[in-house]
């Protein structure tokens, strides 16, 4: 008995090795199979059809896994060499961000100097005793050096700047000493009151704006019947007249729709006082040159300003309109008076003005009559020969020149020479006016910032330069 169980036991430990065993086989077996299954099948399958159709599928599909398989061995290559680009461009997007940060704490103290330094003008101005010196920071932007001036006759004193009338976003901001001169004073003067468009919402209805009231001037200039039936239903009309009149009325109602009512009201109270026409409004064909006419038409063609809306014009306004069409397309913000003019709006300064829109208006339209052709024909040559490229230097030149202080003595200095009755009204008229108004601010305690367009500060004849000359001292704010 103990040899059968015995051996019993070796059959049993036999067949669980030999179970054990098989199994294990079998894993490995399938394990292999499953390896080369379809690698396998593609094979058998390509060659079964390597006569047709089929075959060149199954051709294309083994292609297609190697390309795969390929790919991805590329990808697990290319691991590690995006992982260290990706750090880099982290790396990069941190110094970036250091950077930013250093500029803004760089710029908000600035912010806080300048302002210490406009407290410090403040009480300077209160007690009246306390010298103003820039820091070196302000020198470091320009506010030393700016076309902002400190006139003084040793009891009081008052701020002249010199404005450019437009700018480009690129000029912004204008000069610290602005601003400083504005908080320090009390009235603002301006060489004009702005005209009924300087509310408007842009250039594109500013430039409507004037074009619809040009048409408007002219109707009321040729027909100040039909104008005056406007406002008074007793004025008996022809049929013609009524045509007339209903066409007046619409363009009313469209340039109404521009305003506001005190606007308009302001425009046609001084429309008709407006000495801007040829007389009985002829063509400007009919008054300037042949030469001076097709150059005239060649520049409107190429600026895109018709012609008819300035054919009644007198030349010099004419000239004066297309010149500005001309700039505003390069030079589009806001210039200095009107910033300030919001400014002193804003705060509820006192603003006074040294001549009303209507005479600069009129001192434009007849501006070099008294030259006829030989100036109009000077000033349209002068625009067709600036290139556009050339307008931008200048204009560059104008404002570098504005920021930084830098005096020009040989303003309109051609004009002067060649055109002296037109330097004389354009320019030392108007500063001998000014500068009567500006001696009697001397005489109270208010101190007024006036601001003018640098061309009359200086020169022979500039408003600086006068001052000085009367025993006033003159220095950079």
């Amino acid at each position: 008995m103990k040899a059968y169980w015995k051996a019993l036991g070796i059959v049993l430990l036999l067949v669980y090795f030999t179970l054990s065993s098989g199994r294990n086989f079998r894993s490995w077996v399938q394990g292999i199979q499953s390896e080369k299954a379809p690698q396998m099948e593609l094979e058998e399958r390509t060659s079964l059809g390597s006569g047709g159709n089929s075959g060149r599928s199954w051709v294309a599909a083994v292609q297609a896994v190697k390309e795969q398989q390929k790919a991805l061995k590329m990808r697990e290559e290319n691991a590690p060499r995006e992982k260290q680009a990706e750090m880099a461009r982290q790396a990069v997007l941190a110094a970036q961000a250091a950077q930013k940060s250093q500029q803004e704490q760089a710029r908000q103290a600035a912010q806080q100097q300048i302002e210490a330094n406009r407290i410090a003008e403040k009480q300077r101005i209160a007690n009246k005793n306390i010298p103003y010196k820039p820091s070196a920071l302000e020198n470091s932007i320009d506010i030393a050096q700016t076309s902002v001036w400190k006139v003084s006759n040793g009891r009081n004193f008052l701020y002249i700047g010199g404005t450019i009338h437009v700018l480009r976003e690129s000029d912004y901001p204008i000069p610290e000493a602005f601003y400083i001169a504005f908080d320090g004073s009390e009235i603002i003067v301006f060489e004009s009151e702005d005209d009924p468009t300087d509310e408007l919402e842009n250039d594109e209805r500013i430039v409507l704006f004037n074009q619809l009231t040009n048409q408007f001037d002219v109707m009321i200039k040729k027909h100040k019947k039909v104008y005056d039936r406007l406002y008074d239903n007793t004025i008996f009309l022809t049929n013609d007249e009524d045509t007339i009149y209903n066409e007046m009325k619409n363009l009313m109602d469209t340039i109404s729709e521009m305003c506001t009512d005190e606007q308009i009201n302001a425009y046609l109270q001084t429309a008709q006082n407006r000495d801007i026409f040829n007389p009985d409004y002829q063509s400007l064909e009919l008054i300037l040159s042949n030469d001076a006419y097709k150059i005239f038409e060649s520049l409107c063609k190429k600026y895109n300003y018709a012609v008819d809306e300035l054919e009644f014009f007198k030349p010099n306004y004419a000239y004066t309109l297309l010149n500005a069409h001309i700039i505003i397309q390069f030079a589009k913000a806001d210039g200095v008076e009107k910033i300030i003019y919001k400014k002193a709006i804003d705060y509820g300064k006192k603003i006074e003005y040294f001549e009303t829109p209507d005479f600069q208006l009129n001192l434009l339209a007849n501006l070099g009559s008294e030259y006829g052709n030989a100036y109009y024909d000077a000033l349209f040559l002068d625009l067709w020969l600036c290139e556009d490229n050339q307008i931008e230097i200048e204009f560059d030149s104008l404002v570098h020149n504005w920021k930084n202080g830098i005096v020009d003595n040989e303003i309109m200095s051609y004009e002067r020479k060649n055109f002296p009755l037109v330097y004389e009204a354009m320019i030392k008229n108007r500063n001998i006016a000014w500068i009567a108004k500006i001696e009697d601010y001397f005489k109270t305690s208010a101190i007024e910032f006036v601001l003018v367009g640098n061309d009359h500060l200086h020169g022979p004849d500039g408003i600086l330069t006068r001052l000085r000359e009367k025993g006033y001292t003159v220095s950079h704010l």
